[in-house]
Order: C-alpha cells, then structure tokens, then sequence
C-alpha cells in the first residue's frame, strides 16, 4: 500500500530539494500533505520513509490497527536488554563503547571472546 500518491510524492520531493532534507522538514511535508498521518505513527512512519524512496508494504490491517511495533520502542527495549540486563551486547566493542555500555559488564561479555581470539 502506498501512503502517498505519486503526484504527492513528485510534489514532496520538489519541496524537499529546496529545504533541508532532516526528519523534522520530512515530517511536516508529509502531515501537510496527507492528513491521515496525523492521527497514525505508523502511517506517518511509513509515509516519510516512502518519501526518502524506501519501498515499504504495510498491509492495511496493520495501519488500521496501529499494532506495529514502533522503531522507538524497538531501540527502547533493545537499550534495556543490552544496558540495564547486560544480555546480547552488541558483537562490536566500539559499538558497545559508543552506547556507553558500562565497562564491568562490557569486560564480562568480551572477555571470553578475547581470550578465545588470542588463543587462536
């Protein structure tokens, strides 16, 4: 299904070449264009993504619905999983560094491995 129609989406793109291109500036042209994205964030999600050409098919029932997960509470649950439990860290340590991962856990996690790299 897709959000926006294909004179809205060439009318979108023009106006995108004359602003900056930052989610905020996606975000307002796609809820002036079409409505219906104010009331649904999965239909405003899918709506600016198909604006920056990702080809998303959402069935309509999810919409209807609005059961999909949402990218922030995905990324939300995934912070809890790896920072506050310490499971499933991230396979990169510079990864891991760059979240801010406490160093105790990080050492418990990657330990092994190095020893198993070094051992190789």
């Amino acid at each position: 299904m897709s959000i926006l129609n294909e004179q809205a989406t060439r009318e979108l793109k023009e106006k995108l070449k004359r602003v900056e291109n930052s989610t905020e500036n996606l975000t307002l042209l796609v809820m002036r264009a079409e409505p219906k994205t104010r009331d649904n964030d999965i239909l405003l999600m899918a709506a600016v993504w198909e604006l920056q050409g990702v080809n998303i098919n959402i069935p309509d029932y999810l919409i209807k619905q609005n059961s999909l997960a949402m990218p922030s509470s995905i990324f939300r649950v995934r912070r809890k999983i790896q920072n506050t439990q310490g499971h499933l860290l991230p396979t990169k340590l510079s990864i891991a560094q760059a979240r801010g991962i406490k160093q105790e856990v990080m050492r418990e996690h990657y330990r092994p491995k190095l020893r198993n790299w070094c051992n190789q």
